[in-house]
């Protein structure tokens, strides 16, 4: 069931920049049709630009997430108990030590991001932090491992990225 799962959000993430690819196409060829009349020119140059920004945006799609939520990377003498936490889960479920944040806001919160677990990444927010004892915290810490173990986190990471691009271009 567990291997299914992840094949399916292996799956999923290749659809994702699929269709994005080809939203990104149509809106070339619309830009070019706008521009002089010729669709061909516009998809030619979305095509370009998806050669770059597809690679690009997948490879530092974590970074992006973690850079919107304003996560900073902490250390264990910044935290340790929760370093602990993270270390215990990680070493029961067999997964690599994610890099974990702390993301300055009072709103109760956390979240995984990364590509797979080699290169993941938990984030807490300091309003969880404050709220919770050890045991809740071990609850939400093994909540986002699981998103880690399952590939979930490729596809929400992935689709984040995205989204924020989108955004991005929206405001130019």
């Amino acid at each position: 069931m567990l291997y299914r799962q992840i094949e399916r959000n292996k799956r999923k993430t290749i659809g994702l920049l699929a269709v994005f690819s080809l939203l990104v196409l149509a809106a070339g060829a619309a830009a070019g049709v706008l521009a002089d009349g010729d669709y061909l020119t516009g998809i030619v140059l979305a095509a370009v630009v998806l050669v770059f920004y597809v690679p690009a945006t997948y490879f530092s799609a974590a970074s992006q997430v973690l850079r919107m939520a304003g996560a900073r990377e902490i250390r264990r003498e910044d935290h340790p108990q929760l370093f602990n936490i993270v270390e215990e889960l990680t070493l029961a479920s067999r997964l690599p030590m994610p890099k974990i944040y702390i993301v300055d806001d009072p709103a109760p919160n956390a979240f995984a991001a990364g590509l797979k677990p080699e290169k993941a990444a938990v984030a807490f927010t300091t309003g969880l932090l404050e709220m919770m004892n050890r045991e809740e915290l071990e609850g939400v810490a093994a909540h986002e491992l699981a998103h880690i173990r399952n590939y979930d986190v490729r596809l929400m990471t992935v689709c984040i990225a995205l989204v924020g691009v989108v955004a991005a271009v929206a405001r130019i």
